[in-house]
């Protein structure tokens, strides 16, 4: 029997070319299975597609597609579709994601979300693109992330209240309300990070991958389901500064990456997640809430 193979790929900064694949490949020498972009529906700006063509290889592209609006008119979801299918290519399309968190205009509006996602899926089919449609929820811990108040009896309400208390609250599904159906979904994922100038636990990457007390995702939505399962976003995010002020480095930026990807690369993962199909390294460095993380492992570390 032969060994599955998981796909390695890596979503870059590419904005105004502080990175691009050949660079990538440069210094590091090796060729990523898929590089991975941002998109937006309703079309704004083209993606630079191109900067994959220029590595000369045979690497697929992933988009991640952050929808501006819930309900697109309908030339606009088929201007997606044509621009898709303009590629001839294969894609990996990630859609919506994090769609339970609260920070994206489509977050936390199951039944609105669910619809788009549908007819999205439903267009693609109609024009045979070539894509893997990729639900990616955030990991749930922490959820639902922030103080977020919803109408009584609202439709999106009653989705979400899993536990049937009458509130959102850290006890109702994170992921299950999301949900568009079997039928609309090709592969199931969610980003792995760690975000804090610690050593993440020794079994944080298990806990991950379903030994959460609360709503495990692999095995309900990839096992379960026979979903192929990808790790949207992989990346130990180390802490610089908060408001230009240098945090504690705690036990050094080299230290904290390895201990996250050794706790990746330690296992035989094949063997021990079949169904893990694809991993995307996270190369980039941002700033949120005042705090400048990098989460690189290819520029210092």
């Amino acid at each position: 029997m032969q060994t599955p193979k998981i796909m390695f790929g890596v979503d870059l900064d590419t904005s105004q070319f502080r990175d691009t694949p050949t660079s990538y490949m440069e210094r590091t020498r090796l060729a990523p299975s898929f590089y991975c972009l941002g998109l937006s529906l309703p079309l704004q700006n083209t993606p630079p597609v191109q900067l994959i063509d220029d590595t000369n290889t045979n690497a697929q592209v992933c988009f991640s597609v952050y929808p501006l609006i819930l309900s697109p008119l309908e030339k606009d979801l088929q201007s997606f579709v044509q621009f898709l299918l303009s590629l001839n290519r294969k894609i990996l399309l990630k859609f919506g994601p994090d769609m339970n968190g609260s920070w994206y205009i489509y977050g936390q509006r199951p039944s609105a979300f669910k619809q788009l996602w549908i007819r999205l899926q439903q267009r693609l089919s109609d024009r045979n693109v070539p894509v893997e449609l990729i639900w990616s929820p955030a990991y749930g811990l922490g959820y639902p992330f922030s103080n977020t108040t919803l109408s009584p009896n609202s439709t999106d309400l009653i989705l979400l209240d899993t536990n049937q208390n009458g509130i959102l609250d850290a006890l109702d599904d994170p992921y299950l309300p999301y949900y568009p159906g079997d039928n609309y979904v090709d592969w199931v994922g969610l980003p792995f990070t760690w975000n804090r100038n610690q050593l993440p636990p020794n079994d944080y990457f298990t806990q991950f991958m379903g030994n959460q007390t609360q709503a495990p995702f692999y095995p309900i939505f990839s096992l379960s389901k026979n979903k192929p399962f990808m790790i949207t976003e992989f990346g130990a995010g180390f802490q610089l500064s908060k408001q230009s002020v240098q945090l504690d480095p705690g036990p050094g930026e080299l230290a904290i990456k390895q201990a996250l990807w050794k706790q990746l690369f330690g296992l035989n993962l094949t063997l021990s997640y079949p169904n893990l199909v694809a991993v995307s390294f996270y190369e980039w460095q941002l700033e949120k809430d005042g705090i400048l993380t990098d989460y690189r492992l290819t520029q210092n570390t």
